[in-house]
């Protein structure tokens, strides 16, 4: 992935939520006080999707997709293996 392509789209998610911030009151920016209607909420998935297509996969990762080494049941063997962890977390 181009680091140039990526530094811009986290530039441009930051100053997105600088400008709702600076939008919205307090009360309204607050979670869970003030909801945002519906085609805001749409807007922000949508340009959180974005943002998640531009970042790419580690190469631990890419590798094990590769060899087809994946886990049947990730959450399981998780909670399995580090379920102090995930409850400290």
């Amino acid at each position: 992935m181009d680091p140039g392509r990526t530094f811009a789209r986290h530039l441009i998610a930051t100053g997105l939520l600088a400008w709702i911030a600076a939008v919205l009151s307090p009360v309204e920016f607050r979670p869970g006080v003030g909801d945002c209607p519906s085609w805001q909420s749409v807007f922000l998935v949508g340009f959180g999707l974005w943002i998640r297509r531009g970042v790419g996969e580690t190469p631990v990762y890419q590798e094990l997709h590769r060899s087809q080494l994946k886990s049947q049941a990730p959450i399981s063997e998780v909670l399995r293996t580090t379920f102090g962890v995930v409850c400290y977390a």
